[in-house]
């Protein structure tokens, strides 16, 4: 888990960088969410949960990074 975690904090530090748009600095503050597939879970959950975490980061400010509870401990 700790590599997904790390991919991610780098993919979010990435995205939060400064990028040229039509010639102007821009920064963006992205959120992003993510789930671990769950033996057996069908695609539209994983993707409900990850979706579910991404507007829980959303929630919680700027440059935010949430991952999802499993499917167990979701309630």
């Amino acid at each position: 888990a700790e590599d997904r975690l790390q991919l991610c904090e780098r993919i979010l530090a990435q995205l939060s960088e400064p990028h040229l748009l039509a010639g102007q600095a821009t920064v963006s503050t992205p959120s992003l969410g993510m789930a671990v597939y769950l033996p057996g879970e069908s695609l539209d959950s994983l993707r409900k949960r990850a979706d579910g975490a991404m507007y829980d980061a959303k929630r919680a400010g700027k440059a935010c990074l949430r991952i999802a509870a499993s499917a167990s401990t979701a309630g």
